[in-house]
């Protein structure tokens, strides 16, 4: 994807990442991202310094809404159905 290359090229980023990559090559691998150069290079601000209990909880209601996730609590305390 000629964008992704560009971009990586512009800002200096050596990385086998790509939007095409097969998961094969990333099992057993560490892959995460430093965000200080993207803020740094880009100007990008984050909106939150972390996520929270409040956070995740969103994020998993989320993908059980979407189907990804199979419901196994009730509410904001965490008790499991039945």
């Amino acid at each position: 994807m000629k964008p992704w290359g560009d971009l990586c090229s512009k800002y200096g980023i050596n990385t086998v990442l790509s939007p095409f990559i097969s998961r094969e090559r990333l099992d057993n691998k560490h892959v995460h991202v430093k965000g200080s150069k993207i803020v740094r290079e880009t100007g990008f601000e984050y909106e939150r310094c972390g996520l929270g209990r409040e956070e995740i909880l969103e994020c998993l209601e989320e993908a059980c809404e979407a189907g990804l996730f199979m419901r196994i609590w009730e509410g904001e305390g965490g008790k499991k159905d039945g």
